[in-house]
């Protein structure tokens, strides 16, 4: 009898250890999504700003690079310029007020070649974002 008894602690610590390790695994998984997500803060910044070129590449008629600044002439005649100024990125329509597209930019380097602009930005906080602009084809 002092047998049986036994293997029903045996479960029962079994079972109460299982049930702890599944609440430890969901605490833990909960903190490295935290953890995820204080590391990918910016990633909404960059996707903003992604859109924003694709947007302006699409209602453009000629996009070129000068003086490390991308230009957009629009189908309407207005000039968008996107360049760096005091460490953030910024748009500007006809050289009239800005707006801001993203902060905490260190470096800021566009580059032009036959098929394409590269665009290359390191902030702050070290991280490195590219971005590749296909020119369309006439």
């Amino acid at each position: 009898m002092g047998n049986q008894s036994e293997n029903g602690y045996i479960m029962l610590e079994a079972l109460v250890s299982i049930l702890l390790l599944m609440i430890l695994i969901s605490w833990l998984s909960q903190f490295y999504l935290l953890w995820k997500q204080s590391e990918e803060k910016e990633l909404p910044m960059f996707s903003h700003f992604h859109h924003i070129i694709e947007l302006e590449t699409q209602l453009s008629q000629q996009v070129y690079v000068a003086n490390n600044q991308l230009h957009f002439l629009q189908n309407n005649g207005d000039m968008v310029v996107i360049s760096l100024h005091n460490h953030k990125i910024r748009r500007q329509v006809n050289e009239n007020g800005h707006e801001e597209l993203l902060r905490n930019v260190r470096q800021f380097r566009v580059t032009e070649n036959d098929a394409d602009i590269k665009i290359y930005i390191l902030t702050d906080s070290g991280e490195q974002i590219e971005k590749t602009l296909f020119k369309k084809m006439e």
